[in-house]
């Protein structure tokens, strides 16, 4: 991606029958497909390929929250507030494989290897687990002290696909961690009020570029080394809180109660002078 691939993006598929609020969104790694979370307790897998969904999965009485494939297919990480938990999740059974106790409100992201998961909770807190052996606790702790006063905890974390950054999403602010450290690096706003609707945030494939929904409902794209404003999107009817950017095409999912994903507009993108 660059900066004239990010300004022609339009909207390529939307789709919204059928759907309550969305609140997570992940894409598989390997795979032409992408999996929702929504507020009916329902697990959405799309083939993105075909433009299509291919299965509905329930998550019962858990409630999830934030939602990310591991690097198989096969098996999702979601964290749930209603019981305070990160449970591991098998697709091709539909039944929860382990499951991890947690404090206060996680939020859940698996790194692009599929060993390190990490875990936010409260007052800025994001604990990182092996996840070979994430019976055994945390191996490393991290405090991003200008949430430790907050209770609202992280909306969304996510390692960037080189595994050097950790994005954490608190209430209009945006947080980019040394992975390694747990040092913040940049920080950006998105406009969202305190105790407004938790948003979510992605990083490009490439590591250069960050995007969030934002207050105006339109979705933002700003260049990460810069800070500087590259694109926005129009086309939410409501605040599109669930974001994520795919690692095999050139595709962006975003949404609200309607899920939209994002491609380039050949058209546009073929009159605009290098």
């Amino acid at each position: 991606m660059d900066d004239r691939v990010l300004r022609s993006m339009g909207i390529g598929k939307c789709f919204k029958e059928g759907h309550h609020r969305i609140n997570s969104m992940d894409f598989c790694r390997t795979e032409d497909l992408l999996v929702t979370a929504g507020d009916d307790d329902s697990i959405r897998v799309y083939d993105v390929a075909r433009g299509m969904p291919v299965d509905t999965l329930q998550s019962r009485k858990y409630g999830v929250q934030n939602i990310c494939f591991t690097h198989s297919p096969d098996c999702i990480v979601y964290a749930s507030r209603k019981d305070k938990t990160v449970r591991l999740w098998d697709v091709r059974t539909n039944i929860c494989q382990g499951c991890l106790q947690v404090p206060g409100n996680p939020t859940a992201t698996i790194d692009q290897q599929g060993l390190v998961f990490a875990v936010a909770v409260e007052s800025g807190v994001i604990k990182l687990y092996d996840l070979r052996s994430y019976d055994k606790g945390p191996f490393d702790t991290f405090t991003v002290e200008e949430e430790k006063a907050s209770a609202a905890g992280f909306a969304d974390i996510k390692f960037s696909n080189n595994g050097n950054l950790l994005m954490a999403v608190a209430e209009g602010r945006i947080y980019l961690l040394d992975a390694y450290k747990g040092s913040v690096i940049k920080r950006f706003a998105n406009g969202i009020p305190e105790a407004g609707s938790p948003v979510e945030a992605a990083i490009t494939a490439d590591n250069q570029y960050l995007l969030s929904g934002c207050d105006d409902r339109a979705i933002r794209v700003w260049h990460i080394d810069s800070g500087r404003e590259v694109a926005v999107w129009q086309g939410h009817a409501q605040l599109p809180a669930c974001l994520r950017v795919s690692n095999r095409r050139v595709m962006v999912a975003s949404a609200c109660a309607a899920l939209v994903l994002w491609i380039p507009n050949l058209q546009i993108l073929n009159s605009m002078a290098y």
